[in-house]
């Protein structure tokens, strides 16, 4: 859940209207950060929210750091990208280390690291995705990766079944409305087509999130359902339940709610 104002001044007028933490408030510090002070009465303003900061400053330190005083996590706006903000959240949420982001000496540049192509599909963590959407297919790569999992990417139901011929995948997870093949026929496809020695999990994955879409996956062959927007906690649960090795390497569960 995502509240949006203008500056601090408004974000606290908002936040006495807002539902019990935890809270993450993500502050553009832009040129003129606030003093620390204020950043430090701000964690004590609702203590029923349990504040957590995440400020974005202006600098080019590649990831996400704890300041001295481990009163806020600081990421640097001029090489922001999407997975260093979702970095940044679970650091300040406590639902990963601090070393996910951060330069560690002697341990190269950062501790997180996605698996290759073949070491996934060596140990049986290779996803195949089918979406047609170029936001929702950058999405999940970077929550996929965050769980420690690689995958490859195909925009239509008809790619992802020459990419199943082809391939070596643990898993599916495709959306269900796309050009030239939609989810059901490619389900459809694979189910007839494989055999017991090469069963594959199929995930439907949908903003239709009906009951009688979840059925009619399941009867064609889908083996679960999840719903567009994903948390990341319900992507790592569906995936543990049917991948058994999952856990090990997971790296981050879901964070909270945001200012």
């Amino acid at each position: 859940m995502v509240e949006q104002v203008p500056n601090l001044a408004a974000a606290r007028e908002h936040a006495v209207k807002l539902l019990s933490g935890p809270w993450i408030w993500l502050i553009d510090a832009g040129n003129t950060p606030p003093l620390r002070e204020e950043l430090r009465t701000i964690t004590h303003f609702q203590p029923e929210q349990n504040v957590r900061l995440v400020v974005i400053g202006r600098g080019k330190r590649r990831w996400p750091r704890k300041s001295d005083d481990d009163q806020m996590v600081v990421v640097d706006g001029n090489v922001l990208t999407r997975l260093k903000v979702l970095q940044a959240v679970a650091i300040a949420a406590g639902r990963a280390p601090e070393e996910m982001g951060m330069s560690q000496p002697g341990k190269g540049e950062t501790a997180f690291i996605v698996p290759s192509r073949n070491d996934a599909r060596q140990q049986g963590r290779l996803i195949l995705v089918a979406e047609d959407n170029p936001t929702n297919q950058n999405v999940i790569l970077q929550q996929l990766a965050l769980l420690g999992f690689a995958a490859d990417v195909t925009s239509d139901g008809r790619e992802a079944l020459d990419y199943w011929r082809n391939g070596d995948y643990a898993l599916l997870l495709t959306d269900l409305h796309m050009p030239k093949m939609d989810g059901y026929e490619l389900t459809t496809a694979i189910r007839a087509e494989e055999n017991s020695a090469r069963h594959i999990v199929i995930i439907a994955w949908t903003a239709d999130a009906t009951k009688g879409e979840e059925r009619r996956c399941l009867n064609v062959g889908m083996d679960d359902y999840l719903s567009k927007p994903t948390p990341l906690a319900n992507l790592k649960a569906i995936l543990k339940k049917w991948l058994s090795n999952t856990e090990s390497t997971s790296q981050q569960a879901d964070a909270g709610q945001f200012i």
